[in-house]
């Protein structure tokens, strides 16, 4: 089999996304009932989908491994990303991280997979947030230079990026002490996907 380590990932993942939703079901219901914020119930939906983000990342690591995964259909790419910063900016509320978003006021229409722009576009916006602090704002741009679209995450508070390699699975070892640091995963699917739709993915240290 082909990439049998990702295969057993993907396995896994499955075994664990019906569990999961259950539980996230049930979260939902009760974050609607209440009359009023509860921080606990809070940090628990906050933790549903960061489990949520892991699991589906453990499923596309297989799948994205060939680029002729992407379900490429005409697609207004401009929604795209409006819709899942619309989304994502929910939750960094309750985190107390304030996201500055600039779009395009026009629509792109263009070949696209929805599902791994999205997934993408989350991914690079909970690694950017993975070591910022209350209080913090994330920039995020979406900009047109003739058909190229760029799409940019800054991190305001600038913390050093690891001296490893960013995009090679499996390569951080998890961190027991501070289990920010991931898998590896992430960033690496986000490239893929970048491939998919003929770009690619920079990353920057700023001064």
């Amino acid at each position: 089999t082909e990439y049998p380590e990702l295969r057993a990932v993907a396995l896994a993942a499955q075994h664990l996304r019906n569990p999961l939703n259950s539980v996230m079901t049930v979260a939902e219901q009760l974050s609607n009932s209440c009359t009023e914020a509860d921080p606990h119930l809070a940090q628990l939906q906050r933790g549903l989908h960061r489990l949520h983000r892991i699991i589906c990342n453990m499923s596309d690591s297989y799948r994205y491994q060939k680029q002729s995964s992407a379900r490429l259909e005409t697609t207004d790419i401009t929604s795209v990303f409006n819709e899942s910063i619309e989304a994502i900016d929910t939750h960094l509320s309750a985190c107390g991280i304030r996201t500055d978003y600039s779009g395009l006021s026009h629509a792109v229409v263009g070949l696209a997979d929805r599902e791994m722009l999205e997934r993408a576009v989350y991914n690079l916006i909970s690694n950017a947030v993975k070591f910022m602090t209350p209080g913090s704002t994330l920039d995020v741009k979406l900009t047109q230079n003739g058909n190229i679209l760029c799409f940019t995450v800054q991190n305001q508070n600038r913390i050093p990026m690891p001296q490893n390699r960013p995009f090679s699975r499996y390569l951080r070892e998890p961190g027991i002490e501070d289990s920010r640091n991931g898998i590896g995963l992430g960033m690496t699917l986000v490239q893929k996907t970048a491939a998919a739709h003929g770009g690619t993915l920079l990353m920057q240290q700023l001064a």
